[in-house]
């Protein structure tokens, strides 16, 4: 006879198999794990070599990107146009015998001289003020180009009145002018790099222009009055106005910086690194003459009302 021990042994294990084929998948269960299987992995295949969906603003702003840069070049080549016109019409208007007039500038070029030193006086407290202030600016194109009128075309008045300056007496001393100024700021340039990158500590404007310190204005100014005191060697200046020479010497160098971060604070606000690419590693022609076209235009006005 057996005890109840027994008979529960016997009955468990018979209920092993019966569990074991109850929990045995199926055939129809097992293809359709492997079909998800096979449909999952395909799918990861898929993701992976698809490129990432975007939103449907941004796929469209691909699609009209070419048609956006054709419109900005036809637009960049318009404004390009019109201030060459510009320049044109002045040299119409004004002869080159009349620029100069018994030692008198024309009045229409001392006006535009006159309006380019206010410009880069309220130039000089947008950047100390951005990004304050900057919307009203910022969001119209109308008030941005006349911002470039107001940079580009008293340059071209400035290097034509310091070009023609005394031509009857000597044809070459009105480009020595123009030479004296591209002299004091590249080596205001050379000396603000080299200066700032060994001492530079305190940053000029960090929110316009990170690069620049104030240790490299300093230096950039005082490597610029080796080439104002060979200057006014050259010019045999009278003693009792070197301390003049220098002022309007400085001031330009000045100047200049403001030119350079006025320009990168219009690049800030556009979102772009460099005004072009025609000049490969140095961006566009604006990136070079930045500086060039403020130090001109207060040059010229300093010249013709102090020392012409």
């Amino acid at each position: 006879t057996l005890g109840p021990d027994s008979r529960q042994t016997d009955n468990q294990q018979t209920r092993k198999p019966e569990r074991q084929r109850a929990n045995r998948p199926t055939n129809q269960q097992t293809n359709k794990k492997a079909t998800k299987q096979q449909t999952n992995i395909i799918t990861n295949i898929k993701i992976r070599n698809e490129p990432p969906n975007q939103p449907k603003n941004q796929q469209k702003i691909i699609k009209n990107q070419p048609k956006g840069l054709q419109n900005r070049s036809s637009k960049k080549l318009i404004y390009m146009a019109s201030a060459f016109a510009i320049c044109i019409a002045l040299s119409l208007i004004v002869d080159a015998s009349t620029i100069w007039y018994q030692g008198q500038l024309h009045g229409l070029y001392r006006a535009i001289l006159t309006i380019a030193v206010l410009w880069w006086i309220a130039s000089l407290f947008m950047v100390l003020a951005y990004p304050k202030y900057s919307k009203f600016w910022k969001d119209s194109r109308s008030v941005r180009t006349l911002f470039g009128a107001l940079t580009l075309i008293p340059t071209w008045v400035a290097v034509v009145a310091l070009r023609t300056s005394l031509h009857d007496v000597d044809p070459f001393y009105g480009a020595s002018l123009i030479f004296y100024v591209l002299g004091i700021v590249w080596a205001a340039d050379i000396g603000a790099f080299f200066v700032g990158v060994k001492f530079g500590r305190h940053k000029l404007r960090p929110n316009v222009s990170p690069g620049k310190s104030l240790e490299g204005l300093l230096g950039g100014i005082a490597a610029s009055f080796a080439i104002i005191a060979f200057a006014a060697l050259h010019y045999q200046v009278e003693p009792s106005r070197i301390w003049l020479h220098l002022a309007i010497g400085g001031i330009t160098v000045a100047v200049s910086a403001l030119g350079d971060l006025n320009e990168s604070m219009l690049k800030r606000c556009a979102g772009i690194k460099d005004s072009g690419k025609i000049l490969p590693g140095h961006g566009g022609v604006l990136d070079r003459i930045d500086s060039l076209t403020a130090a001109f235009p207060v040059f010229a006005f300093c010249y013709v009302t102090w020392m012409a």
